[in-house]
């Protein structure tokens, strides 16, 4: 049986890791080369954390779980086909674990602040934190990363 994990994140890898002693054929597409520590971000923000801590390889994790990595975005489902930016994926079930976008909802000023949702946005500010030493600092939000 095939299985095509569309997000190579948390979920897409920790299903084929657990997975991985069923009797399964898993596909990982995902377009990055590495899986990012998304829950490691804030730690990363406040000097805890190393940068190489928040990401590893994933053809290593690949080839040790034996599941096949297309490094490609996948952009539609045709029937039982993942169709990816060089390649198809043929599947017998399909699992989206892409992960979320942020959603600011309208508010004014956005522009202004930093998203600890990405990788590129997390050392951003940590690069500003560190140069500017500022006095205050809000958090929006709630969730796992602002707590």
């Amino acid at each position: 049986m095939k299985v095509a994990v569309i997000g190579g994140g948390i979920a897409g890898a920790e299903l084929i890791r657990v997975a991985a002693p069923c009797p399964l054929e898993f596909t990982l597409i995902e377009p990055k080369k590495q899986i990012e520590m998304q829950a490691l971000y804030p730690e990363y923000l406040g000097g805890v954390a190393r940068l190489q801590d928040l990401a590893a390889p994933l053809k290593p994790f690949c080839e040790r779980v034996g599941a096949h990595h297309i490094q490609e975005r996948a952009l539609r489902l045709e029937g039982s086909t993942v169709v990816c930016e060089k390649s198809q994926v043929d599947f017998d079930y399909a699992v989206i674990a892409t992960g979320a976008a942020q959603n600011y909802f309208g508010i004014r000023g956005v522009e202004n602040t930093f998203s600890i949702n990405t990788l590129e946005e997390t050392k951003r500010a940590r690069r500003f934190v560190e140069d500017n030493y500022p006095e205050r600092i809000m958090i929006m939000g709630s969730g796992l990363t602002g707590v």
